[in-house]
């Protein structure tokens, strides 16, 4: 009989396949992702601005906490400010996530073959061909601060089960790594370390070892405080935590434009559609428990005793499902959503919130048991990270990348628990072997749904610091425009590129006129635009590069007209029109059609001298 338990050879054999299947999507999709529109050319420019001598903060606007541009900028030092750089630094992270997923997973029983289902979801989901992916995203930042989180919560975790002080000062130290990162990683691991500290202290009445964690905890958030204190003193508290951070509650932004952003994104209470999810979430934990309990009478029936034959009674259950989905679809519609279900439930976020609950309940019941505190830190963690995208956490290629990861390794746990108890009069080796039949076939189902697609990027545009795939009007028109600003600029600073397409300056090797080397929605306030104005001015910029995408995103017109409207009378007044890069029609992606995709159009704008 194959038995996974205790097995270290099964581990390791688990996380060489999780890291070869991260290389070979890495190899298959190397180069198709980002954009060279919007965030992504932030993460070309700010690390090479450091490397200028500019200070984060006040020279260059930064959202977000400043170790993971530092760190980006220290690579540049080692290896030159190449793309391939971004490319690996990426890759790395990837691979560290989905293997603190897999560690993560192995200490709540899950076997390894069990426990690679989380690993390897994560996998298939991180390198779409857009922003929003583990390799090139819209900011390494959230690439590094969810990497960080996880790392807290393995250590969090083993802290809570074994009880070693060298496991909370291991979380204390990743936490305050995400503290600098992330904000939203930060926070979250900032209350899961909390509640592990106070809770067992609590429960038990000991508050000597309440100071002596309090103190632990201190010295492993030390790095937290000596860097934001150092920024700080340099600069101000609002200068980095309103005026850079623009997503803290009470800036313009968020007071602006951070409602219809946010719920489109997932962070909505309408209740018809949390009672659906509801719904769905009670289906697909019914419909496991069902297919659990099947699968397990026929082992029983056919007497089956290896991982071959397991694994073919799971084979089975695939290809029902998708003869199902073929012959009944169409006359039953709903047949495929109810399979959708199954695999990825648009509940995983209440399943995630009722696993939180019931662990801290259970942690209240027990006086800080082990176990309960171990679910509990899982719990919390999944809740706090995905509620950004709560009603929002299935793979469609946005945000929820970042943030589901826990998420979908909650639901991991509960589904081999329920079928366990499924298969509750099988002998324990064939129990897990079943859980972790079931559970690869939900992976593969996942990777053949979401698997990447780098062909979305068709068309490679090569530079001196490497190739990057883009879309065919875009890879034409951006070495047309390099060029230009490379043969137009007196000294490598009076060119303005708007609104955003910071990926210019890094491409031509210039630096934007001022701090703001772009402006999203929402990001200047009306005394800030007469800054940023001012500053323009001083650098006596000659020529601007304007394109108007749009920002249906924000809910907004495009730049001048929904928002930064005193920056666009600006350049009207004092810049006239010379001319325009695109569109180019005979490049255009067939098949999209008018609203399926935005033709590249850069406008030209040069100087008026006349008074």
């Amino acid at each position: 009989m194959f038995d996974l338990k205790s097995d270290r050879a099964a581990a390791w054999t688990a996380r060489g396949l999780i890291v070869a299947m991260a290389i070979v999507f890495g190899w298959y999709t190397w180069g198709h992702w980002g954009d060279l529109q919007i965030d992504s050319g932030r993460e070309m420019y700010v690390p090479v601005e450091i490397l200028r001598g500019k200070l984060l903060f006040r020279d260059i606007w930064y959202q977000y906490g400043p170790l993971t541009p530092y760190i980006q900028a220290f690579a540049f030092t080692l290896f030159g400010p190449k793309l391939n750089v971004l490319y690996v630094t990426g890759l790395v992270l990837v691979i560290s996530s989905a293997l603190l997923l897999f560690e993560i997973g192995r200490n709540f029983e899950l076997k390894p073959l069990a426990a690679m289902a989380p690993a390897l979801f994560l996998l298939a989901e991180s390198y779409h061909p857009s922003i929003f992916n583990f390799i090139f995203p819209y900011s390494y930042a959230a690439s590094m601060g969810a990497c960080f989180g996880l790392a807290c919560l393995l250590f969090t975790v083993r802290y809570a089960i074994a009880g070693q002080l060298r496991w909370l000062v291991l979380a204390a130290f990743c936490t305050s790594l995400a503290l600098l990162t992330k904000q939203e990683f930060g926070i979250t691991c900032l209350v899961v370390l909390g509640f592990e500290t106070l809770a067992p202290c609590c429960a038990q009445r000991s508050w000597h070892k309440l100071a002596i964690k309090g103190y632990i905890c201190a010295a492993g958030l030390l790095p937290t405080f000596i860097v934001y204190g150092f920024f700080v003193w340099k600069l101000s508290a609002k200068s980095i935590f309103f005026d850079n951070w623009v997503m803290t509650p009470g800036t313009y932004t968020m007071t602006n434009l951070s409602h219809h952003k946010m719920a489109l994104d997932g962070f909505r209470f309408e209740p018809t559609e949390w009672l659906a999810a509801a719904f769905g979430a009670m289906v697909s934990l019914t419909l496991w428990f069902g297919i659990g309990y099947a699968n397990a009478l026929a082992i029983t029936k056919l007497r089956l005793d290896r991982c071959l034959s397991c694994g073919l009674i799971v084979i089975g259950d695939i290809v029902v499902v998708f003869v199902g989905l073929s012959v009944a679809a169409p006359v039953w519609p709903c047949l495929p959503p109810v399979i959708g279900q199954i695999v990825f439930p648009k509940g995983m976020y209440l399943i995630a919130l009722m696993f939180a609950a019931l662990a801290i309940l259970t942690v209240w019941r027990t006086r800080a048991g082990t176990e309960a505190l171990a679910e509990a830190a899982l719990g919390i963690y999944a809740v706090l990270a995905g509620v950004r995208v709560m009603m929002e956490m299935r793979p469609k290629g946005g945000y929820e990348v970042f943030f589901n990861g826990s998420a979908f390794l909650v639901f991991a746990i509960v589904v081999a628990r329920i079928i366990a108890r499924g298969a509750g009069f099988l002998d324990r080796p064939r129990r897990d072997l079943l859980i972790g039949c079931m559970l690869s076939a939900e992976v593969l189902l996942l990777i053949v749904g979401f698997f990447p697609k780098p062909g979305k990027l068709p068309a490679p545009l090569k530079t001196e610091f490497g190739t990057i795939y883009t879309q065919t009007d875009r890879a034409v028109l951006f070495t047309q425009i390099i060029s230009f600003m490379k043969t137009h600029t007196r000294n490598g600073k009076d060119i303005l590129v708007l609104p955003e397409s910071a990926s210019l300056y890094y491409f031509s090797g210039m630096q934007a006129p001022n701090q703001w080397y772009e402006v999203p929605p929402g990001v200047l306030d009306p005394k800030q635009e007469l800054a940023f104005i001012n500053e323009a001015e001083s650098a006596h910029v000659q020529y601007v590069l304007l394109d108007h995408r749009r920002v249906d995103e924000f809910g907004i017109a495009p730049f001048g007209i929904g928002y930064d409207q005193s920056i666009y009378k600006w350049i009207m007044v004092h810049y006239v029109k010379v001319g325009q890069f695109g569109p180019r029609p005979d490049l255009l992606p067939a098949g999209l059609g008018v609203h399926g995709y935005q033709p590249y159009v850069m406008e030209v704008y040069e100087r008026n001298n006349v008074k």
